[in-house]
């Protein structure tokens, strides 16, 4: 499989805006990336999407270019298209392989929200992810399988994080826990969820990733969090292309970075969330099911066990066979390493050697305290008395 890409752009000027990507299933040109209208990428997209009633071609040369910029890269489309849509991205068209085009537009992924929303019905599963079938199509497994996704957030994070990273990964996925900004955890963990449902309902699922550009703004763009995060997000994207036609729209720092306030706004309701979650867990669950869902089963480190009219995760010790090692788990959900038996053996080891230090202390203040004798006491014999 080969990662296409496909720009959006402008004619006038030369820097790149926005990158459209394609992850063809039969892979397709290397060529090098050459600007092209706005237009041009509008009608290329809605005719992909099956949204080119709301688009027209246009008279003259313009309409001449997008029509054969449709003709010549149009392939066998899969029924289950996926549009990911990332702000944020220093120097759009770097973010995969080189590009096919280049644009100076900042507006195509709103442009294609607008006319898939003019073309099919929406169905909107989390705040970031929509999906866009016929009037006639109900994606009814898509829909049910988000239902309850909030509930599962904290676990699913937590499950990638401990083990799952290295299905997503080519490198250490633990580094992923120093990344702790609740809208990348949550975006990450919609991309995991959706991929966990093999093939969805025939229709365009789109989701807008927008927390490289809230990292950005916290941490600057070329900080190591933010390229870290950006790989992720890039890597989980890819694991879609046996399943979907994925198509993945670039957009510099530019287009959404003048709005914190919405980040701010989003990044609150999810921490809100993952504190809902953690709450539940301590109190315990009405069901097995709901203690399983809403755990991930214990993050695989333990089972749901009934104490007292109420389901809670009783955590179990896991042993890494290479390693030699046993690991304790603790927490609601038990995905937190349990430290305690070291803790408590750094905790004794400390009060012991403060002991020993505040003994000797004592015994050399003893030491120094005693008077010594004078120096004619000390030079003369005792006399001997019978």
């Amino acid at each position: 499989m080969q990662l296409l890409l496909a720009v959006a752009a402008v004619l006038a000027p030369a820097v790149a805006k926005t990158a459209v990507f394609e992850l063809a299933r039969d892979g397709g040109s290397d060529a090098s990336a050459a600007p092209v209208a706005a237009h041009v990428a509008r009608a290329y997209l809605s005719d992909k999407f099956g949204a080119s009633s709301v688009v027209a071609l246009g008279d003259g040369a313009l309409g001449d270019q997008a029509l054969q910029f449709i003709n010549a890269h149009h392939y066998p489309r899969a029924s289950n298209q996926l549009v990911v849509s990332v702000s944020g991205v220093a120097a759009p068209e770097s973010f995969a392989a080189a590009p096919l085009l280049v644009t100076s537009d900042d507006d195509v992924a709103q442009q294609v929200r607008r006319d898939l929303k003019a073309t099919h019905s929406a169905h909107h599963l989390t705040e970031e992810i929509t999906i866009y079938s016929d009037a006639s199509d109900h994606p009814q497994s898509v829909v049910n399988h988000f239902s309850s996704f909030d509930s599962q957030l904290a676990a699913i994070w937590r499950q990638f994080v401990n083990d799952d990273h290295q299905q997503v990964l080519a490198s250490d996925g633990s580094r992923s826990r120093v990344i702790t900004d609740k809208l990348f955890m949550t975006e990450l963990a919609q991309l995991l969820h959706l991929r966990r449902l093999p093939i969805a309902d025939a229709g365009v699922v789109v989701m807008d990733v927008g927390s490289i550009n809230s990292l950005a703004n916290k941490l600057g763009h070329g900080a190591p969090t933010v390229e870290y995060a950006r790989d992720i997000i890039s890597q989980a994207i890819s694991q879609f292309g046996d399943d979907y036609d994925v198509t993945v729209i670039v957009s510099d720092d530019d287009v959404t970075g003048a709005d914190p306030v919405r980040f701010g706004k989003r990044s609150q309701q999810v921490a809100d969330v993952f504190a809902q979650v953690e709450k539940r867990g301590k109190l315990g669950f009405d069901s097995e099911e709901k203690c399983k869902e809403t755990t991930g089963d214990c993050s695989g480190h333990g089972k749901c066990v009934n104490f007292q009219d109420k389901w809670r995760c009783a955590c179990e010790p896991s042993f890494d066979k290479e390693k030699q090692k046993t690991t304790k788990w603790a927490g609601a959900d038990c995905s937190k390493k349990d430290v305690s038996s070291e803790a408590n053996m750094f905790l004794w080891t400390g009060i012991v050697l403060l002991a020993f230090l505040v003994a000797g202390g004592k015994l050399m203040y003893s030491v120094g305290s005693q008077p010594l004798p004078g120096v004619l006491q000390a030079a003369t014999n005792p006399k001997k008395t019978n």
